[in-house]
């Protein structure tokens, strides 16, 4: 086999492989580029006394919801209509449920917490982290924001359908 014809089975050979790439290429799954939750933006702060903190439902993972250590099955006896008179937090223009993250808890956490209130058509939330070191007698603020869509278990999109 002369030179010129070695040289021509070596570029039929990497013609064929970059033919290979490019079909591979354009046929793989593209890896999922979209977040795992999306929030709309809020200008809508509220106020949180520390001594509310104890009550709130706190997500606890694939515990579900508790309050102070018993578990939940709903939270729609928790959800707070805007400028309740009962509530001490104000400021709220939509009805909204105040929930709290475990000071532990993850990006993971939190996808499982909204994907928990959307399936509960809860659209509207308002979230605190727990924190221990947190002094009695403060305040802190959370905004409420608005529930767009959260990825569920197998990668679907689940929105929020509650006005």
């Amino acid at each position: 086999m002369n030179v010129r014809s070695r040289r021509t089975l070596l570029l039929a050979v990497v013609a064929l492989l970059l033919l290979g790439a490019n079909i591979w290429w354009l046929t793989r799954r593209a890896g999922d580029t979209e977040p795992a939750f999306v929030l709309g933006g809020s200008s809508t702060a509220i106020t949180v006394d520390s001594s509310e903190l104890g009550s709130l439902p706190m997500f606890e993972g694939k515990s579900g919801w508790t309050v102070q250590g018993r578990p939940l099955s709903s939270l729609r006896g928790y959800v707070r209509q805007p400028d309740d008179p009962q509530s001490k937090t104000g400021g709220a223009s939509q009805p909204y449920v105040l929930v709290a993250l475990p000071a532990r808890a993850d990006a993971e956490t939190m996808q499982a917490m909204l994907l928990s209130l959307v399936r509960e058509d809860l659209c509207a939330v308002a979230v605190v982290q727990m924190d221990e070191k947190r002094a009695t007698g403060t305040s802190l603020k959370a905004f409420v924001q608005r529930i767009v869509l959260v990825r569920d278990e197998d990668g679907g999109r689940q929105s929020c359908r509650a006005a």
